[in-house]
């Protein structure tokens, strides 16, 4: 190896992305990645971008840390806890631009073109589009990335581009990308060859060999199946007590995360419990005093308390926004199914609209968790680009396990179709060169006889 690259040092630019991709994979492992996808390139951006990051706060650091020494130094203990507490946050920075840093990954599988992003705390998106939908692959660079070999590499699809910026030999990856998408192509054009000479064999009634007939199930193994959902504690505590994701007989049914329920409740939540201890107050009150009672008897008979007979009364009212709310939250429900997706929006004694494509429209998907909420409580928002419009799956819990869903049943979708449009035209070819085989001697005399008697 070494003296291939003394020979040719061009190629060594191409094993470093080859081993940075297999080092990074084998300590990330990502869990939304398919059994049947393997992984051609991974990468984060190149580290000059983290040392830039990190200016900021290494001054911080580093100025905090004078004040600190100095303050000792001089004996000045007020200098001393702010040069402590300033050198704690300036670490706290330089960790988080770290983190920051390290969290943004840029994939290329057999299936798909993916990008993730994440800023700690704040922001958590990852957009991508199926390998058949790219256009072209290209680089930007600027005179400072050509000095230090890093640059951006552009994936042009149907919907758009997908920016891998700021990788590290930015023409080496987007040659690989070019080649493995090609080599992806190619191998597929393979096996419907492979699959084309088996069908004409079975037409022709001739032994068709072990290797085709071996070949068949492992591609039918390797249909996008969607994966079987298997919730953790975790997400049985926090999802599946409020229903927020159910299956029924191959559908899924997502609502909005509880959070979004809590804001639209709290309101009359809030007025209930109120006139709830008013009244249990009140309750105590009148127990307790001797002089009084909960149902008193006087000249007109038997009686219950005023203030405890209107307290639930004017809780009625309240208690019908709660209502209100809880059913107008329950009856936005977005749903994936075999075929389609729909977005189902009803308002409580008032309209429904009804949003629905087929699964195998769907040019790419992208999920977004914005500010502090949405990263503590894990939702956000899934887009679903349909052509020229999107659809939105608002503030669902785990977003990312929602595209997953989406991006398995469009996948297993789109290869169903595919394998059965294909099966039907192979079918189609293989009937035809059979039958002319079949007749390819009385072709060949009719020719004959046609030369030897052209009148």
């Amino acid at each position: 190896m070494a003296e291939l690259l003394k020979r040719d040092s061009k190629l060594k630019p191409n094993f470093d992305v080859t081993i940075t991709s297999h080092r990074l994979w084998r300590q990330l492992r990502f869990k939304w990645i398919r059994p049947d996808e393997v992984v051609y390139f991974l990468a984060r951006k190149h580290p000059i971008l983290l040392w830039q990051a990190l200016t900021g706060p290494g001054l911080a650091l580093l100025s905090s840390t004078v004040m600190f020494v100095w303050g000792i130094i001089t004996g000045a203990h007020f200098a001393v806890w702010i040069g402590l507490a300033a050198m704690l946050a300036a670490s706290l920075w330089v960790i988080w631009q770290i983190i920051d840093w390290s969290n943004d990954y840029y994939i290329v599988t057999n299936q798909r073109v993916v990008w993730i992003e994440k800023i700690v705390g704040i922001y958590d998106s990852r957009q991508e589009a199926p390998l058949t939908t790219i256009l072209s692959v290209g680089v930007e660079t600027d005179p400072v990335g050509r000095i230090l070999d890093f640059g951006n590499v552009v994936v042009r699809t149907f919907v758009g581009r997908i920016d891998f910026s700021h990788v590290s030999h930015p023409y080496h990856a987007s040659h690989m990308i070019e080649e493995h998408w090609n080599r992806t192509k190619a191998a597929t054009s393979g096996e419907e060859k492979e699959a084309l000479k088996t069908a004409i064999r079975q037409k022709l009634g001739l032994t068709v060999q072990a290797s085709a007939q071996k070949e068949k199930p492992k591609q039918a193994d390797k249909s996008a199946l969607p994966k079987p959902y298997r919730p953790t504690i975790f997400n049985v505590l926090t999802s599946n007590i409020l229903k927020l994701r159910i299956e029924d007989v191959g559908t899924i049914t997502y609502r909005k995360h509880g959070f979004v329920l809590f804001r639209q409740i709290w309101q009359p939540s809030c007025f209930l419990l109120a006139i709830f201890a008013l009244w249990v107050n009140r309750f105590v009150t009148l127990a307790s005093d001797p002089a009084t009672g909960v149902i008193n008897h006087g000249p007109n008979g038997w009686s219950l308390d005023t203030i405890l007979l209107a307290l639930p009364l004017i809780a009625l009212p309240f208690l019908g926004w709660l209502t209100y709310q809880y059913v107008d939250w329950a009856n936005d429900i977005f749903q994936v199914t075999h075929d389609q997706i729909v977005d189902l929006d009803r308002t409580p004694f008032g309209r429904v609209e009804r949003r629905a494509a087929p699964l195998d429209n769907i040019l790419s998907t992208e999920y977004q968790r914005l500010g502090l909420l949405g990263y503590l409580f894990n939702y956000g928002t899934v887009y679903i680009t349909v052509g020229g419009s999107k659809l939105e799956f608002q503030d669902v819990y785990d977003p990312a396990a929602v595209q997953q869903d989406i991006d398995a049943r469009r996948a297993a979708r789109v290869a169903g179709k595919r394998a059965a449009e294909k099966n039907a035209e192979r079918d189609r070819m293989a009937e035809w060169l059979a039958t002319y085989h079949n007749n390819a001697d009385e072709f060949t005399r009719q020719q004959g006889a046609a030369r030897e008697n052209p009148e």
